[in-house]
C-alpha cells in the first residue's frame, strides 16, 4: 500500500508567466502525445511552431511531471483519489499539450462535475474527441490550426473558436490581453476569437 503523499495525483500549474500569468492549468506532455508529434511535422499549420514542445525541450522536469499527469488521465477513468479538488475560479484545460484520446476528454469531463465552483476552457483541435454530456462550468475552445485561414463560425461540438493569425491579416484582434483580465474564453460562449501570431 502507497503511503498518502505518494499516492499518484494530477499536478496543477500554478506559476504560469507571460499571457498565462494569474491562472492555473491542467496539461499533458506534448512530446508524448502522438497527434501533436504528427501535427509539429506540418509546415502549414500552427502546430510547426509550438512554443510547448520547445518549453519542455528545456525544462525536463515540465516533461516529467506532464507525462505523469498523461498517464493518469489518458490509461483509465479516475479513481476518486485522483480528482484534484481545486480552490481557483479558472481552469484551463490544456495550456500545454492536447487531447490524447477519449479517456482523456471523459476524465476532464470528470474534473469539472466534481469542481462546479471552477469555470473550465479546454483548447483543442480534436473535436471528435468531445462526446458525451458535458458540464456548464465547461467551455470547449476549439483550436484553429490553420494561421492563415482564420475560422468565422463556431463547428459542431465547440463553443468558441480560436484563431491565431499573421500580423499582416487584416482581422481585428480582440485576444491581447492576460487571460485573468479578460476570461472571455472561460465566461462566454459562441464568439470568435483572434490572436496575432508571435
Amino acid at each position: 500500500m502507497l503511503e498518502k503523499n505518494t499516492l499518484p495525483h494530477i499536478f496543477i500549474t500554478t506559476n504560469h508567466s507571460g499571457k498565462m500569468k494569474g491562472m492555473v492549468s491542467i496539461n499533458t506532455s506534448t512530446l508524448n502525445n502522438p497527434f501533436c508529434t504528427k501535427q509539429r511535422k506540418n509546415p502549414d499549420i500552427i502546430c510547426s511552431s509550438c512554443y510547448a514542445a520547445k518549453f519542455e525541450q528545456y525544462r525536463p522536469n515540465t516533461k516529467e511531471t506532464y507525462t505523469k499527469n498523461a498517464e493518469i488521465l489518458t490509461t483509465r477513468p479516475l479513481k476518486p483519489h485522483e480528482i484534484p479538488r481545486l480552490n481557483h475560479l479558472y481552469c484551463r484545460f490544456n495550456s500545454y499539450g492536447e487531447l490524447h484520446n477519449s479517456i482523456h476528454f471523459k476524465n476532464l469531463v470528470t474534473i469539472a462535475e466534481h469542481n462546479p465552483q471552477t469555470r473550465f476552457a479546454l483548447w483543442t483541435k480534436r473535436l471528435n474527441l468531445v462526446t458525451g454530456n458535458i458540464p456548464d462550468n465547461f467551455t470547449i475552445v476549439y483550436s484553429n490550426p490553420h494561421r492563415t485561414n482564420p475560422m468565422t463560425t463556431i463547428p459542431d461540438n465547440a463553443d468558441i473558436v480560436f484563431n491565431v493569425i499573421n500580423k499582416k491579416n487584416d482581422t481585428e484582434i480582440n485576444c491581447q490581453n492576460k487571460c485573468i483580465d479578460c476570461l472571455i474564453c472561460y465566461t462566454e460562449k459562441n464568439r470568435i476569437i483572434y490572436e496575432s501570431l508571435k
